[in-house]
């Protein structure tokens, strides 16, 4: 299933993560994209790209279970970015709230990162990739009434 394009930031957006560099900003959207993603190879990354993700291709080889989609293209957005893991947030209850939020760790609550927003719908998971700082984003819902 190929991740709908207006849930994911533009260039000019992720150039905010790549320090202005537009052709890793481009190498960042396709990632996001799915470019590096095969699912004929149950959750495997394809040859051409395992050189450049080392450490997601060892993570996935120690999974007994293939991770999803959405876990393998965080981790390879987080082996690009050289941030420090990819975290989850959540509401205390998320039965009012079902969203949560992954986003790769950038070592600051502040600074701006890449996050991926999981909304559960009574259908499925929708996913949107927000560039944001996960301190900010907990205070706009606590704004909200959320609770976390």
């Amino acid at each position: 299933m190929k991740q709908k394009t207006g849930a994911l930031p533009s260039v000019k957006t992720l150039m905010g993560l790549t320090d202005g560099d537009r052709s890793r900003a481009r190498e960042l959207r396709a990632i996001l994209e799915g470019k590096y993603y095969d699912p004929s190879l149950y959750g495997l990354i394809p040859e051409s790209a395992r050189d450049k993700f080392p450490s997601t291709v060892r993570w996935i080889s120690q999974c007994y279970n293939d991770p999803s989609r959405r876990e393998i293209i965080m981790s390879m957005a987080d082996e690009f970015l050289h941030t420090y893991g990819v975290e989850c947030i959540e509401p205390r209850n998320n039965h009012t709230h079902p969203v949560k939020l992954e986003y790769c760790n950038a070592g600051d609550t502040y600074a701006l990162t890449l996050a991926c927003e999981i909304t559960r719908h009574f259908w499925g998971y929708k996913y949107r990739f927000p560039v944001t700082s996960w301190g900010d984003y907990v205070e706009r819902k606590e704004r909200q009434g959320w609770r976390f």
